[in-house]
């Protein structure tokens, strides 16, 4: 049987909100590499990786520890992106520890991510 995860319990959006408001009026480098249409913000991109990693018992409060300090590192754990776009879900996946793969059929989003 399969272990439930925490984003499958639940999801701290009420705490969440005010971080990715104010990461959506700013402007970060690394995703600015090249023009993307449908930017994404990362903050929401970490705390689902992290949910979706993370098992349904751990608190909230650790979550958020976690989120905060850069992951739990969910080693082992795959990101498979197959519409990678901008990066954002790689970019985050990446700051994890989680291993990723990124497919996009437009080759800006490929160059633009690849491992140098």
């Amino acid at each position: 049987m399969k272990r439930k995860t925490h984003i499958e319990r639940d999801f701290p959006i009420e705490r969440l909100n005010p971080v990715a408001l104010a990461e959506g009026n700013s402007k970060k480098p690394v995703y600015q590499m090249h023009k993307w249409w449908a930017r994404r913000l990362g903050s929401a991109f970490r705390m689902m990786t992290l949910a979706a990693f993370a098992p349904a018992e751990v608190p909230e409060e650790t979550l958020w520890s976690w989120f905060v300090a850069g992951g739990a590192n969910p080693e082992g754990k795959i990101v498979l992106d197959p519409f990678m776009g901008g990066g954002t879900t790689v970019v985050e996946a990446l700051q994890l520890s989680c291993r990723v793969i990124g497919v996009d059929i437009n080759p800006v989003a490929f160059w633009s991510w690849r491992p140098r």
